[in-house]
């Protein structure tokens, strides 16, 4: 009786596995994948700089240089 019921909940996983990617697909058709990614993202040097600014400011004189 056990082997029995096992395919059919393989089966509805199977289902819901085909459905999140038909969603997925979907909203892709809908609406293209670069409208969801960001602008060009400036180089690691230029973020941690400005991250490095950014804490600077905040927290004055207590932040080691890393440069």
């Amino acid at each position: 009786m056990q082997l029995s019921s096992e395919p059919s909940e393989l089966q509805e996983e199977e289902e819901a596995v085909a459905n999140a990617t038909g969603d997925v697909q979907w909203l892709d058709e809908v609406q293209p994948p670069h409208e969801f990614e960001p602008e060009a993202e400036p180089p690691r040097s230029k973020r941690r700089k400005r991250l490095l600014e950014c804490v600077e400011s905040s927290f004055p004189g207590e932040v080691p240089s890393l440069q």
